[in-house]
């Protein structure tokens, strides 16, 4: 059974934020808005504030935002099926269930069951364990007097043995007789079914790593390590298979006890191993995960930046360690992350450090011996060189290739500073290393147009060419802002004034609309399955209710929403220089860019009510929309100059690219006239 959609609409119909929140957290009343000390984090002076109006709260010192659903997911660790029972508990309304489609129903049913064979596994484990104990066997002398973990971090972390006995000590016969689905068993990775039909257990001489659902704490999969000496053809690490409720690259080991810890340090430690977690844990240090040995992804990249920006990574001194922590960083600067690298002694690894050393002085090792990833990899990519040029001249690329993926407009000056600085390190001129990393930024923007050809200059054009290249370079350097920013404007100004008259018996949402359609959003986005749900809505009742946005069923459109709703306005220098009359609030230092996170200990530089809407709406409508056509034209631009990278078919060919090239610079210089802002290119 589901919650009926009457009464997911009804409780979030009666959803008082400040009711909800406050039943939690302290709250007191600043302006329209209410504040309080950020849960999610330390702090002495509050900057977590409350928009009972836009139904809403923000951090500003911790950057965490949401809804009273999202607040309750992340504050009381409940789901959010049980964030709405919370809900309906607290406002007296009556739940009603209704059957799911049969296509809901097999994926639940399919979900369900796996949680409950591993939760019946994981208690069989358990349980054999505690026996192992009792005879001090080799799998309690691994956990508990190699490692040193105690008998309450043993009960935590939900750890287990499976002995290598036969009959009826097997995993399969137990699941058997509780009359569980054999094809359900197998999908596990618990148990398999062998060419000749008989099943056997995965895990027999192991011992097990239950691996939790980071919101829930429900046992997803499993890690078995082989205890003993074996034989060199069995792994010495098993892991449950992909199934509907595992996926390895977004799973990151010990998140579910580490989200606040994480959100309150606002830095995640990131270590290799299960026991690496448990132990660092075990010693108080409890802001830390794994990612289980693999290189990081995507996927896991984006769960941390939910709780941090901040990643620090340990591992072990050898060469193989340094090697291993450097794979997939590159991806973490490009999603935004601020990435330390700690390297332990030779011979250490995070559990056994911190049990020889204790958590002082591993905390003190970690602060003293952090260095910036871009310039560790530097300096071990030069000492690997050595007088070798040939791998002296590969260090430099790949130095250039890593800077290049920097891209935020917020670490435009951090990326100088790593130029900079690597220049040196790599023993070459600093210019020289800039066209580098442009020349490998250019490539990168070639890629997102299917590698286009290598470029070829039309005859008799080298002016236009010349103008044509210093605008690639401007691009790459400075962009205007980022195009998933400014869509995300528009639809915030949608779920703002979107009902608000315009001109000619048109609301604000009309106009957009209008806008949209001569410059759509990127398909196949979320900013665009927004948009398009947006558009139907309008279609269906002539009016938007950002209430449908704000507690969507989606968790990814919700998540979404609240960001965009305590997004601060991005407005350039020259808008403060040109419109000191303007009606938006600011922030008392105009020159910092809104959209760089507050240090810690700027709470006191907030102003009064960091959630107040713009006075007039009509010129933030206005200049929202002339920012977004900005960024869409530049797109356009840069789409026509890679037009001309192409063998063209003849001069006419050509001349009509720098036609529309002219054309689009006339338009962009026009709309920022319009706007009367400075535009950085």
């Amino acid at each position: 059974m589901i919650l009926s959609h009457k009464t997911v609409q009804e409780i979030k119909s009666k959803i008082d934020i400040i009711d909800v929140l406050g039943a939690l957290m302290p709250l007191k009343r600043r302006g329209k808005n209410f504040i309080g000390l950020c849960p999610f984090h330390n702090e002495k002076t509050p900057s977590f504030y409350v928009s009972p109006h836009k139904e809403i709260y923000k951090c500003f010192g911790c950057s965490k935002s949401g809804n009273a659903i999202t607040f309750l997911m992340e504050h009381e660790k409940l789901s959010y099926i049980e964030s709405l029972k919370w809900l309906a508990n607290r406002y007296h309304i009556e739940i009603i269930e209704v059957e799911p489609t049969d296509e809901e129903r097999q994926i639940s049913l399919i979900s369900d069951s796996l949680v409950i064979v591993n939760q019946f596994a994981s208690n069989f484990y358990q349980e054999h364990l505690q026996k192992n104990q009792e005879i001090n066997g080799v799998a309690w002398q691994y956990l508990h007097e190699q490692r040193g973990f105690t008998a309450d971090t043993i009960s935590k972390f939900l750890l287990g043995f499976h002995p290598n006995e036969r009959g009826d000590l097997s995993l399969h016969e137990k699941l058997w007789q509780q009359q569980f689905n054999k094809d359900i068993s197998c999908k596990t990775g618990l148990v398999k079914k062998s060419d000749n039909g008989y099943y056997y257990d995965v895990y027999t001489g192991r011992v097990i790593f239950p691996i939790q659902h980071h919101l829930n704490g429900k046992i997803i999969g499993f890690g078995a390590r082989v205890i003993g000496t074996p034989d060199k053809s069995i792994s010495k690490y098993l892991n449950t298979p992909e199934n509907e409720i595992f996926s390895k690259r977004e799973i990151l080991y010990g998140l579910y006890f580490a989200k606040q810890p994480i959100s309150q340090a606002n830095e995640c430690l990131l270590v290799e191993g299960y026991t690496d977690v448990i132990g660092l844990h075990q010693s108080g240090i409890t802001n830390v995960v794994s990612s289980s040995g693999t290189s990081l992804t995507k996927e896991q990249l984006k769960l941390i930046l939910k709780y941090s920006d901040n990643l620090t990574i340990l591992y072990d001194g050898d060469d193989a360690g340094i090697k291993a922590a450097l794979r997939g960083l590159d991806l973490a600067l490009a999603e935004g992350l601020h990435v330390k690298l700690v390297l332990l002694p030779e011979g250490e690894d995070p559990d056994s450090f911190v049990r020889k050393k204790g958590k002082e002085e591993m905390v003190a090792y970690i602060q003293t011996h952090k260095k910036d990833f871009i310039f560790f990899q530097a300096e071990f990519l030069m000492k690997q060189a050595g007088d070798d040029i040939i791998k002296k001249n590969e260090a430099v690329n790949i130095m250039a290739q890593t800077i290049s993926g920097i891209h935020q407009i917020e670490k435009l000056f951090l990326k100088q500073e790593y130029i900079r600085k690597c220049a040196t390190l790599l023993n070459m001129p600093e210019q020289g290393f800039i066209e580098l990393v442009n020349t490998y930024a250019k490539k990168n923007i070639k890629a997102t147009y299917n590698n286009y050809p290598k470029t070829i200059t039309p005859p008799d054009t080298s002016e236009k060419n010349e103008q044509l290249e210093d605008d690639t370079d401007s691009l790459i350097i400075a962009p205007v802002a980022d195009k998933q920013y400014q869509e995300r404007q528009l639809i915030k100004i949608i779920l703002l004034y979107g009902n608000e008259p315009w001109v000619d018996n048109q609301i604000v949402v009309d106009h957009i609309l209008l806008v949209i359609i001569e410059f759509p959003f990127v398909e196949n986005s979320i900013n665009y399955r927004i948009i398009e749900a947006i558009k139907a809505e309008y279609d269906n009742y002539q009016s938007i209710n950002s209430k449908n946005y704000i507690y969507h069923d989606d968790l990814a459109i919700r998540t979404l929403i609240a960001e965009i709703l305590t997004e601060p306005y991005q407005l350039s220098q020259g808008w403060f220089e040109n419109k000191k009359t303007s009606s938006f609030k600011s922030t008392n230092n105009k020159n910092q860019p809104s959209n760089l996170k507050m240090q810690s200990g700027d709470e006191d530089s907030l102003p009064d009510d960091p959630l107040q809407d713009v006075q007039d709406y009509r010129i933030e409508v206005s200049n929202s929309l002339c920012y977004y056509k900005i960024t869409k034209i530049k797109e356009m631009i840069e789409a026509n100059r890679l037009q001309l990278q192409k063998p063209l078919n003849s001069e006419d060919d050509i001349a009509l690219c720098f036609q529309i090239h002219l054309g689009l610079k006339e338009r962009e210089i026009q709309i920022a006239k319009e706007l009367g802002t400075v535009i950085i290119k």
